[in-house]
């Protein structure tokens, strides 16, 4: 019986009654080609792989890896969160500036005084006038971006749809290579070719997407479409050793190597 190749590198959506082999046998040798043996080459779970955790635990048909680079892991962790303390404060400071943006937007569109009104008034009564009485209430609920991964926090859906435009927007110049290799979508069940479409896919539906260090570019993919993008770009690593294409399992869609 034919094993079955959803089961073979990660999950089969039909478990117990599909038609193909299911073999429990986890192949461990570190040459393999994959290309003959019938044992399972689980991919890394992106979940456990980002955060270290997984909902699905050890029932997870990925391969939940710990390994000697955890402790390199733990020192790039390190050295985001005083990154992100950083980058915080800055922040705090555009957001306090977007805010004073939406403010003075909304009172362009808002009437003015009628001809007449209040014209005996001081110069300060008359702004404490406008103030209270013409100045709208803002809604300071912030808004989430819906982007994979983003944290940004926007004050009206004017400076998100910037943020998105700025950050979010893909680089419509790079393709990802055509493949016959298949995946099943994480997030809706579908099975794809991994190749652009798959890319896009996941990108216009789950909002998943991601920034190369070397070419600077926002793409559409997940952790595996990140993989094979290291693999054929041709922009210079800087030589950080911590930079994510020296951390990164090469084993991983040989075919795609340069």
């Amino acid at each position: 019986m034919e094993a079955c190749k959803f089961h073979q590198f990660g999950h089969c959506k039909f478990g117990s009654s599909c038609r193909h082999q299911h073999t429990q046998h986890t192949c461990t040798n570190t040459q393999c080609t994959k290309a003959t043996c019938t044992s399972r080459h689980p991919r890394p779970c992106i979940y456990f792989t980002r955060s270290g955790h997984c909902k699905f635990g050890t029932a997870c048909s990925y391969l939940h890896a710990t390994n000697a680079k955890v402790s390199e892991v733990e020192k790039i962790k390190k050295d985001l969160e005083q990154t992100a303390s950083l980058l915080k404060a800055k922040e705090n400071e555009i957001k306090m500036l977007e805010e004073r943006v939406g403010k003075l937007e909304s009172l362009v569109i808002q009437p003015s005084c009628a001809p007449g009104e209040n014209q005996d008034r001081p110069n300060s009564q008359l702004n404490m006038h406008k103030e209270i009485t013409h100045t709208p209430t803002l809604n300071t609920e912030p808004i989430k971006c819906e982007y994979w991964t983003c944290d940004y926090k926007a004050s009206t859906s004017t400076v998100l749809k910037r943020h998105i435009t700025m950050k979010h927007k893909i680089d419509a110049s790079f393709v990802y290579p055509s493949s016959t290799e298949e995946d099943e979508c994480v997030e809706c069940g579908h099975v794809f070719t991994v190749n652009h479409n798959f890319a896009i896919h996941l990108y216009k539906e789950h909002k998943y997407g991601f920034t190369c260090d070397h070419c600077h570019k926002y793409l559409p993919g997940d952790d595996f479409m990140f993989q094979i993008h290291l693999k054929l770009c041709t922009s210079p690593c800087d030589g950080d050793p911590q930079c994510p294409c020296k951390l990164i399992e090469h084993d991983v869609l040989d075919k795609y190597c340069i």
